[in-house]
């Protein structure tokens, strides 16, 4: 309720005029799609290191709001929230909060305030378009979802399966883990949690981290399901949202990663099925 909200307002201030910390990070990190250090031209990253993080995060923290038990916490919390994550332009995130805000409707104690958050949540995202200095960036990059085909980023993560095909990156074995810089050139970029399990840990156990990823996501969801309580359909709306990453995004690192370590302990920690409420 307070820290969301203040990496919002941080996140708008951020993209006004960023201050000097902000441009030493931008201009010496790796980060190219972060966007320039100049006013108007920022993709908000607020005070995490990556526009990822910080969407997934505030994401997370709508569909909280949203669920919970504190009614007023929607219209007091989210538009500084929603203001950060469109800022963002982070689409992923954008798509995992769609996700867990429809996965509230099939439930009958979310229902209501799942479709409140569907009503808000739109209205705020095109205030944001229509009166913040970012209007038209935004515009252009909400109508990207018309236009798949002509989507660099997407075609981006298509490459990078090909790559792994063609090169040695994509290999039984794997290149281990370690950190790759990017920017250096011939150095495969790594979008998806699908491209990085298969470039680290080779194809067959890289398919075998993915298959554990979405089977404790099955659980924590079943679970939180059958709880028929707010907070276990909250739970499994992100748990939904997490699992939408998984090619898009790597959510088993950095500030996502957080998310979905403790998910990942929710999952395991669900009392066996003759047990469950």
């Amino acid at each position: 309720m307070i820290l969301a909200p203040a990496l919002g307002i941080y996140g708008f201030l951020q993209y006004v005029d960023p201050p000097v910390w902000d441009r030493f990070w931008m201009t010496y990190t790796s980060i190219a799609s972060i966007g320039q250090p100049e006013p108007f031209m920022v993709r908000v990253f607020s005070t995490m290191n990556a526009p990822a993080g910080y969407a997934t995060f505030t994401a997370v923290a709508l569909l909280l709001f949203g669920f919970g038990r504190a009614r007023l916490s929607l219209l007091v919390a989210a538009a500084p929230s929603v203001l950060g994550l469109m800022l963002s332009m982070y689409r992923t995130a954008w798509i995992a909060l769609a996700i867990g805000m429809l996965f509230g409707l099939f439930h009958r104690r979310t229902v209501r305030r799942a479709a409140i958050l569907l009503f808000a949540v739109p209205i705020l995202g095109a205030a944001v378009v229509l009166f913040s200095p970012a209007g038209d960036a935004l515009s252009e990059r909400l109508g990207s979802f018309g236009a798949v085909s002509d989507d660099s980023s997407g075609l981006e993560r298509l490459c990078e399966y090909a790559e792994l095909l063609n090169t040695d990156g994509g290999t039984l074995i794997g290149n281990g883990f370690g950190s790759t810089d990017v920017m250096q050139a011939g150095a495969l970029a790594q979008d998806g949690q699908f491209v990085v399990s298969w470039y680290a840990m080779g194809l067959v156990v890289g398919i075998v981290s993915v298959a554990s990823i979405l089977w404790v996501a099955v659980l924590a969801i079943r679970g939180a399901w059958r709880s028929d309580t707010l907070e276990g359909i909250a739970v499994a709306g992100i748990v939904a949202g997490m699992v939408v990453q998984l090619p898009l995004a790597v959510i088993s690192a950095s500030e996502v990663g957080f998310l979905f370590w403790s998910l990942a302990a929710i999952g395991a920690s669900l009392p066996p099925r003759s047990a469950a409420v």
